[in-house]
């Protein structure tokens, strides 16, 4: 089921349910079809739309089906299955254009029995499974997030009540799909992106789709097929997560909070979030360098570090005093007083500074490891009297002196999800181990003898020349661990750290970057939004709208009456635009007048004659002169705003036939009737039930060998009135052929054999005053003029005590429509 927006966060307060992912988003059914049509449209001015399509399906041995010339819409997304792991989208492609027939095979040859002729106010449907598993979900490949119609199964077309026939014909699309080329099979709708922050670096995704609740199943509620597609996506230096196992908690992530457009929903890893932002931050400190995560999947942390940069510490002279003990028992303790000058150096950051977070804890440690150039400027000895023992000692310290020194910093914060926000807590520094190198020329005295162990004599037992060589010994030590030491503690050197460390950081504008920069979809539409949620995940709940420079017209996909209006608008406003429409389906009268539109975006669509086949589409596209940006709608013009289906059909005895009818308008209402008389079946609704005939009596005329029903549809509303011929077959007893034909010519030859003897005395009758006429010797020309889809002819001969010998056809028109069914229907000897 669906939740509010406040069900969603009390859910998300519980736990992270991202189920170990780096982020998912969600994306509303709704605009995926609208990227669907977008591309439907631009396809137009490719090879890649799908062609008209004429072919035969055998449903039996004895009964086939035939498309003529089928025209398939773009292919729609709905929802009816709920588990996420059978990862199938429900996928709808309406047909827009052309006609079918059922054809039953008689002797050698095959005959219509039905005849339907589409219309896009009541057309058939192809439905089937699309495996979204099987999308390579790998962002160096391109990351395209798009529907492959060769991954789909379970095709039905719902031209029959049997289920058999839907599930035949529907097979061979599942076939053609497999073999159009990648042009034609494949529906982007967009790209997973890498993005350029490397915390928040998208590595792979797995497509799957939801049903919004259990009425998405249900075809007659008003959620019907409602849901959305989800994208779990996997992030740089991290592993796969689990998806939602049957019977799991996991939501629908699309809030359905009355009065707003929540249409895409993205939640994130808020480790990664909070990483991300101080991260960005340190970088900034140590001049812009970037960091890797490098967490392993046993983890608890997530935790990522330095790989360039460092801070530059400015030369500096600073002064320093320190006791200095020989260790001889009764020695004195000295104090040196010095200044030294330590020259600008850097504390390096590379694969030294980690930034690492479990739960709420964010911890900063830098292992500092430096190397820096001083030089000795001046030094005093002061006795215990505190007076100057000799005079300047820097002579005794190598100059230059290279110190290398080592410092431990660990940076300690909380993050509060309430404000968005990682606090500081704490800073702290080890104490440092350090050591020195010569920069210049050695300077030390004589060692005493190796074999002696005077210098551990008491002080008052030394010799003057041996106190001065301790003194040799021991003072330049002490002063070189000083001065590495004042380094490291140096007033200069802390503040550089904590001036950066010391703070807090703000983190919750960062996944707006990475929604902005990863999540890419088609025709210039944007996940926007600024409705920031921050749980144990971090949630962005917003809506796919076209990006700043881009806009979608509106309608979109109008249906409307031949020589009608339509306004049409940009979403979002858009100034300096230029209007122009296009015929996108052959047809000359169509193709030299599209109808015209004026340059405020209002178009009037062409009149009923100049609309070929009752229906044609056009492309009204509208451009920014400055951008040169454009946006297209394909607008369908009927001339006709009220339709039936099938136009004909043979039955038998008692079948039971469901007409379907279609109007422009969805409130219209229909009435249904049969207009003959007598009436020879029953209707109820639009349920159509034949009639049943009585067994023939000896003496009594026989039962007619069929009967022809007129069912008329009437929209109460305009007036508008359809009709269908319903033919009830019983006992035909002349067989027909047709031994010639010339389709461009419209002229086909009728033969009538009664017993399978050619008789040349029937009488021809077109019936219902149906188009076209025929001659005595059974030679049918059609009527250019009319526009009726089939007529039906009866032939007919008195066969004196066996009573009238009846015979009846359906030829379907335009002739040269159907080249290969009349192939078909050809006796031929």
């Amino acid at each position: 089921m669906s939740y509010s927006l406040k069900d969603l966060l009390v859910w998300m307060d519980e736990k992270s349910r991202l189920l170990n992912w780096g982020a998912i988003f969600v994306v509303d059914r709704a605009r995926i079809n609208r990227l669907l049509i977008q591309e439907y449209i631009r396809r137009f001015n490719t090879e890649s739309y799908f062609k008209p399509i004429n072919q035969t399906v055998d449903l039996s041995s004895a009964e086939s089906l035939r498309f003529v010339d089928y025209v398939l819409d773009f292919p729609r997304v709905s929802f009816e299955n709920s588990d996420i792991n059978r990862s199938k989208a429900r996928l709808s492609m309406d047909v827009i254009a052309g006609g079918h027939l059922i054809m039953r095979k008689s002797g050698s040859t095959w005959m219509p029995r039905k005849l339907d002729w589409v219309s896009p106010l009541n057309n058939p449907r192809l439905l089937l499974d699309l495996s979204l598993a099987e999308v390579p979900g790998t962002v160096s490949g391109g990351g395209e997030v798009y529907l492959d119609l060769r991954n789909s199964d379970n095709f039905t077309l719902d031209i029959s009540p049997i289920e058999n026939v839907r599930r035949l014909a529907g097979s061979y699309f599942g076939e053609m799909f497999k073999r159009l080329p990648d042009a034609e099979r494949k529906w982007p709708l967009g790209n997973i992106r890498a993005g350029a922050d490397p915390i928040l670096k998208a590595k792979s995704f797995k497509l799957r789709t939801q049903a919004k609740n259990a009425e998405a199943r249900n075809p007659h509620s008003a959620d019907y097929g409602d849901g959305a597609v989800l994208g779990f996506i996997c992030l740089e230096d991290a592993f796969d997560g689990s998806l939602p196992e049957t019977g799991s908690d996991f939501r629908y992530l699309l809030p359905n909070d009355a009065g707003k457009d929540y249409s895409a929903t993205v939640l994130t890893d808020l480790p990664r979030v909070v990483l991300s932002q101080v991260c960005q931050s340190i970088s900034e400190m140590v001049g812009g360098g970037s960091f890797r995560v490098t967490s392993v999947k046993e983890d608890p942390f997530t935790r990522a570090i330095a790989q360039a940069g460092a801070i530059k510490v400015p030369t500096f002279d600073e002064a320093y005093s320190v006791p200095v003990k020989i260790s001889n028992l009764n020695a004195p303790t000295y104090t040196a007083n010095g200044v030294y000058r330590c020259h600008d150096f850097y504390l390096d950051a590379k694969d030294k500074l980690r930034v690492q977070i479990e739960g709420d804890e964010l911890t900063v440690t830098w292992d500092i490891r430096g190397s820096a150039k001083c030089t000795c400027l001046a030094l005093a000895l002061l006795n215990e009297d505190g007076k100057p023992v000799g005079d300047d000692h820097s002579a005794v310290i190598p100059n230059p002196l290279d110190a290398d020194f080592s410092l431990d910093v660990v940076a300690k914060y909380r993050v509060d999800r309430a404000r968005g926000e990682v606090k500081f807590e704490t800073l702290t520094y080890s104490d440092p181990e350090m050591t020195y190198t010569d920069g210049g020329p050695s300077t030390g005295g004589a060692h005493p003898e190796t074999s002696e162990d005077w210098w551990n004599l008491p002080w008052e037992e030394l010799e003057p020349w041996q106190r001065l060589r301790l003194q040799f010994m021991v003072f330049p030590r002490i002063m070189l661990l000083a001065v590495v030491r004042a380094v490291a503690r140096s007033p200069e050197v802390k503040p550089a750290i904590e001036a950066h460390l010391k703070k807090t950081f703000v983190f919750n504008g960062s996944i707006n970057t990475f929604v902005d920069q990863s999540i890419k979809l088609n025709f210039g539409q944007a996940i926007q939004g600024d409705e920031v949620h921050i749980k144990h995940d971090v949630g962005f709940f917003g809506q796919v709208n076209p990006a700043l420079t881009h806009f979608v017209l509106d309608p979109l996909e109008p249906r409307m009456a031949a020589g009608g209006t339509q306004q049409f608008s940009a979403v979002t406003a858009v100034a300096n635009l230029e209007w122009t429409v296009e015929a996108v389906q052959a047809g000359v009268r169509t193709s030299s007048k599209p109808g015209v539109i004026d340059q405020k975006g209002k178009y009037t669509a062409p009149a009923a004659s100049d609309v070929e086949n009752g229906m044609t589409r056009v492309r009204v596209t509208a451009t920014n002169s400055v951008s040169k940006y454009s946006s297209s709608a394909l607008v369908t013009v009927l001339s006709d705003t009220l339709s039936i289906r099938p136009l004909v059909e043979i039955l038998t005895s008692g079948e039971v036939l469901q007409l379907t009818g279609g109007t422009l308008n969805a409130s219209d209402s229909l009435e249904w009737s049969i207009v003959n008389e007598p009436k020879h079946g029953s209707l109820v609704g639009s349920t159509y039930t034949a009639p049943t005939f009585p067994d023939p009596v000896q003496g009594q005329p026989k039962p007619p060998a069929y009967v022809v029903d007129v069912v008329e549809v009437r929209n109460t509303q305009s007036g508008a009135v359809r009709t269908a011929a319903i033919v009830t077959e019983n006992n035909l007893s002349i067989s027909i052929n047709i031994i010639d034909l010339n389709l461009q010519q419209g002229r086909v030859e009728l033969q009538a054999l009664i017993n399978g003897e050619i008789t040349h005395d029937s009488e021809w009758t077109v019936l219902l005053d149906g188009p076209g006429s025929i001659s005595a010797d059974g030679v049918y020309v059609a009527d250019p003029a009319r526009e009726e889809r089939f007529v039906l002819i009866e032939s007919k001969e008195d066969g004196g005590k066996y009573g009238l010998w009846t015979g009846l056809i359906l030829l379907p028109l335009p002739l040269a429509d159907y080249a290969p069914t009349y192939d078909a229907m050809r006796h031929r000897v």
